[in-house]
């Protein structure tokens, strides 16, 4: 089945969020989020200064996505990408599309000149850490903390 990769669009909108919802309380089991929040903070990728949001589409319908965010590294000198999200809904896994999604994610920060594009995935998301591996990612040196 043919999947288009492409940043989120405002005719996204209504049958992204759905999507975006379930992701944050059905995967992650966090706190339902107000969906007018949910939905000012999509419309706020539009202007891409922040970051950027990819869909993953078959048929016409948002399968998966992948968001990213700019910040810049001091140790680099530069403006590096961090992949936040890389999402794919569970009977679309194992067709590509995520490693679509990352390809598009690694490609864009090449091609804007990003320093590099890191990422974190929770310690029990063992599926994550193997596909990432079989991308070739290794853990990285640093460890992440929360307050």
């Amino acid at each position: 089945m043919n999947t288009i990769i492409r940043p989120v669009e405002s005719s996204d909108l209504k049958p992204f969020l759905p999507l975006l919802y379930s992701y944050i309380v059905q995967f992650y089991k966090q706190p339902p989020p107000n969906f007018s929040d949910l939905e000012a903070f999509v419309k706020s990728f539009f202007q891409s200064e922040k970051g950027i949001q990819f869909i993953a589409l078959q048929n016409h319908h948002i399968v998966g996505f992948a968001t990213l965010y700019f910040t810049y590294s001091t140790l680099k000198v530069a403006p590096v990408t961090i992949m936040n999200d890389l999402f794919v809904i569970e009977d679309k896994r194992g067709m590509g599309i995520a490693r679509q999604l990352f390809q598009a994610c690694q490609q864009y920060t090449c091609t804007h000149q990003f320093a590099y594009m890191s990422w974190i995935t929770a310690k029990e998301n063992k599926e994550a850490q193997r596909f990432y591996q079989k991308l070739g990612a290794q853990e990285g040196n640093w460890i992440g903390y929360m307050i």
